[in-house]
């Protein structure tokens, strides 16, 4: 039977009983407040800027019909999900978690539980011609640019944006914790070296020197570390030889690059 109704009906803050049993209802009798009742009990309560589900120890919201289907109490559904005091977002069989902003993936969790971002720089940048006349004697001040290229299929596009081949300097596009390889292979043998900040300055904690944390073999100096940058700070690498004003740093692919990934 169809009730039509025109005008307003005001219930006065009293139970609109909606099934043949009685016990799905919906009531206003607290101010500003809606409270839907399922079997007989209060399921849902809607206020002005929150919705509540009151599902005791388990309160959920599909989305969706993967995994078991539509209205299942089902671990393998998607849903999210509040459980006593913890929040949980589940995935049907299979699923995968995306984390994206307009459109575009910043974030993935696939099926095996392993994260994913396509975002987070990582570049691999190396020498294209040899660099001739570096002063690897200077300890301060703005040094040549090592390394001048880009390798595209080991770095993304976050990593390749900050990365400058004109200066050879890394600007985190992010404040974190990044994880930094240097490499160079020379005409003369290699002492040490280290970061240097945006003036082309030396920077502490950052030596490595040969033997200690460094492959060394002479003309050849490698090291790894991690250091913190803030957002925007630039870094460069400078490798030092005592009384060698006029180097020559190789183009080799086997050992004179840059690596520089954001770990945290």
């Amino acid at each position: 039977m169809a009730i039509t109704k025109n005008s307003q009906i005001d219930l006065n803050g009293n139970e609109m009983i909606l099934d043949a049993d009685g016990d799905t209802t919906i009531t206003a009798d607290t101010d500003d407040q809606l409270d839907i009742k399922v079997g007989g009990s209060d399921k849902a309560t809607f206020l002005a800027n929150n919705l509540h589900l009151n599902g005791g120890t388990d309160a959920r919201i599909q989305l969706g019909t993967g995994g078991a289907g539509a209205n299942q109490v089902s671990n393998n559904t998607v849903h999210i999900r509040g459980d006593g005091t913890n929040m949980k977002l589940m995935t049907a069989s299979g699923g995968e978690f995306l984390y994206e902003q307009n459109g575009t993936e910043h974030a993935r969790i696939n099926a095996s539980g392993i994260l994913t971002n396509p975002l987070k720089p990582y570049v691999l940048a190396r020498r294209n011609g040899h660099l001739t006349s570096y002063n690897m004697a200077n300890i301060n001040g703005n040094t040549t640019a090592i390394y001048n290229y880009v390798e595209s299929g080991q770095s993304n596009s976050t990593g390749t944006s900050a990365f400058s081949t004109t200066t050879g300097r890394f600007t985190a596009p992010v404040a974190g914790l990044y994880f930094i390889t240097a490499s160079a292979y020379a005409n003369v043998s290699i002492e040490q070296f280290w970061l240097t900040d945006s003036s082309g300055n030396r920077t502490q904690w950052t030596d490595v020197t040969q033997g200690v944390v460094a492959s060394s073999t002479a003309q050849v100096m490698t090291g790894s570390f991690q250091y913190y940058l803030a957002a925007n700070e630039s870094i460069g690498v400078h490798f030092y030889s005592s009384g060698d004003t006029a180097a020559t740093i190789y183009d080799n692919n086997y050992h004179t690059y840059f690596r520089c990934v954001l770990i945290g």
